[in-house]
């Protein structure tokens, strides 16, 4: 890393199969920008964390289904990643999974899988670095403790409250999720660490997820970093940090949303939206009247009240049939605009009813050179919406 060369930063916490697929999805994007930058791509791996079901759980297509699969590790679940192993057990799961060419970490760490699945990123040009491994933690502490000696929860908390009030919405609540942690080096453990508790001389002080975007620019001075929505929150709470902290501010990227679609299928980004919600009539153009619109009988009011009671609960029970009607009417139609069944289509694009992208893993993708290639060439057109056919 030359301090004249750009460098361009992002990550995500390390997961089984480089779940979910959207930390690829950030990488690519990162390379494409180092590369217009004539700069560097560098992958934080936020092995730090201690999100022990977030990382050991995948998902992935197999037979036409959505395969959810845990990986159980023996851990406490206060457990950084980075202390999480991956060992001949693992290593079968995962052949299991996603076959063969699955490779062998160089070491028996979550790590180390994520690293060897990434190989092909790294031959692209992505560096890995490791808030863990990577840099001297104790000598790291002594700036952190004077950081925390600014009582930046109290910061943060008015920040909070200065964005709620303005309607904006953050991910991390500042009185709810702790701003420092206390790391065992030894056993991993990361536990909450109140403003008022000391830290023990063998343990490292480590920043909760608020202050990552100012450790890592702090320790790599970086350019530009390459962030996903949810993360722009992160920022916007440690906004006013920066000059307090005296870091130069990195200049933001927002990654696009990637959507892959069957090869039969034809889908348009403003139609997405519409394919989440169900809303199938608005995906038709306009054209002839569905049969609940054809509808048009109402009661005499010159009928006594029940007659008129009766027919207008006909009348409903009419219109919800023909309603019905309509509905397949539409899925027919639908069929045939997009290539596949609507109802099928919103499941492929949404399991589990979120987006593919945080649902799926990116191991299917790492292992397929074809697939990344054409997923860099994809994410190089500056849309904020990417649709990828699958071959």
């Amino acid at each position: 890393m030359e301090k004249n060369i750009p460098l361009v930063l992002t990550g995500q916490q390390i997961g089984v199969g480089w779940s979910p697929a959207l930390s690829v999805i950030k990488a690519l994007v990162a390379l494409d920008e180092a590369k217009r930058l004539g700069g560097e791509a560098i992958f934080w791996m936020a092995d730090e964390d201690h999100d022990a079901v977030e990382v050991s759980r995948t998902a992935l297509r197999k037979d036409g289904r959505i395969l959810k699969v845990q990986f159980e590790f023996d851990q406490n679940p206060q457990t950084s990643a980075a202390w999480f192993p991956f060992d001949d057990k693992h290593q079968r799961q995962a052949i299991d999974l996603w076959g063969s060419s699955i490779p062998t970490p160089q070491e028996p760490t979550l790590r180390g899988h994520f690293e060897a699945l990434g190989q092909p990123l790294k031959k692209l040009g992505l560096s890995f670095f490791s808030p863990t491994r990577d840099i001297d933690r104790f000598k790291l502490n002594a700036i952190l403790r004077d950081w925390r000696e600014l009582n930046l929860e109290s910061k943060l908390n008015q920040t909070y409250q200065d964005l709620s009030r303005q309607g904006i919405e953050c991910s991390v609540d500042p009185s709810k999720q702790s701003t420092w942690f206390s790391l065992n080096p030894i056993s991993g453990q990361r536990l909450r660490l109140d403003p008022a508790n000391p830290l023990g001389a063998e343990l490292w002080l480590s920043p909760g997820a608020a202050l990552r975007p100012l450790l890592q620019s702090h320790l790599l001075n970086v350019h530009t970093v390459v962030v996903g929505p949810s993360e722009l929150s992160y920022w916007q709470l440690v906004d006013p940090l920066w000059e307090l902290l005296q870091i130069k501010k990195p200049t933001l990227k927002l990654r696009p949303s990637l959507w892959s679609i069957p090869s039969h299928c034809s889908v348009e980004a403003d139609q997405i939206p519409l394919l989440r919600q169900g809303n199938w009539q608005a995906l038709l153009p306009a054209g002839a009247p569905l049969p609940s619109e054809s509808l048009t009988l109402t009661s005499n009011p010159n009928w006594d009240p029940d007659t008129r009671s009766r027919i207008d609960q006909e009348l409903q029970r009419a219109k919800e049939r023909l309603e019905k009607i309509d509905r397949k009417i539409q899925r027919v139609l639908l069929h045939k605009a997009l290539g596949e069944d609507p109802e099928i289509l919103q499941q492929y694009l949404f399991p589990l009813g979120r987006d593919q992208e945080r649902i799926l893993s990116g191991a299917s993708w790492l292992l397929d050179p074809s697939m990344l290639t054409r997923l860099t060439e994809s994410l190089s057109k500056a849309s904020p919406v990417v649709i990828m056919k699958e071959l």
